[in-house]
């Protein structure tokens, strides 16, 4: 179990205010950094996806003061380009441990425990890509990570909800792609539900379009909104 969990967003879709400070750009893709704090009060640094380039990756690092030298592993949610590639070239060139998921087309359903992180990779539906949700356990519940939601927001929330009553603990935090936009009302208003239901804090990104992560904000009370500079911190 983690005491802390902190997510820096390296690239996304949009940028928030502190990203567009520091001169970093946006790009169709996801990276995050994240640092890990184990009850021992060790820490540990991932990257879960990497963006569409590393040569972008690498930029938005720089600019955002974030050490890419520091992750000791990466996790891939999915195969799409716009989130592994970047990931793949960073640890053809480095020290980083890798974490793919199966190879496409391959039916995988079973819970998977990544060992050393405190963590639990989740199966979603998507034939294409072996798209996984990542859940980080914390005291208060998990925070589940979301690469892209490829075949719906509703097919997520609905494997997070299997896991939670397998593992016996609720999802308290929310960030990743939710494949949304205003159009999907139904979308939006399942994903109001359960993270509501739950207390849970939300952070959009990636395939939330602005104008859904602008609702949500609103919805939520978060003040900005997320994108590539934004960091946000889960005990």
């Amino acid at each position: 179990m983690l005491s802390a969990l902190e997510v820096a967003v390296l690239v996304d879709d949009y940028l928030a205010e502190e990203g567009a400070d520091a001169g970093a750009l946006p790009a169709h893709g996801l990276c995050l950094l994240l640092e890990l704090e184990r009850g021992t009060g060790e820490r540990v640094v991932l990257l879960v996806d990497g963006g569409p380039s590393l040569e972008l990756l690498e930029h938005n690092a720089s600019s955002l003061d974030a050490d890419l030298e520091s992750a000791e592993a990466g996790f891939a949610t999915t195969w799409s380009y716009h989130h592994v590639l970047a990931l793949l070239k960073l640890a053809g060139r480095s020290r980083l441990k890798l974490h793919l998921p199966p190879q496409p087309k391959r039916r995988v359903e079973a819970l998977e425990e990544l060992k050393g992180y405190g963590a639990i990779a989740v199966p979603l539906l998507s034939p294409a890509y072996n798209e996984r949700a990542l859940l980080f356990r914390l005291e208060r519940g998990f925070v589940a990570i979301v690469g892209c939601s490829a075949y719906g927001v509703d097919e997520v929330l609905y494997r997070l909800a299997l896991a939670e009553e397998r593992l016996g603990a609720e999802v308290k935090g929310l960030v990743g792609g939710f494949n949304l936009s205003t159009y999907d009302a139904y979308g939006l208003r399942l994903l109001v539900k359960f993270a509501s239901r739950r207390g849970a804090a939300l952070l959009p990104l990636h395939s939330t379009s602005l104008e859904a992560r602008e609702k949500l904000c609103r919805q939520f009370g978060l003040e900005e909104v997320p994108g590539v500079g934004t960091r946000a911190e889960f005990e």
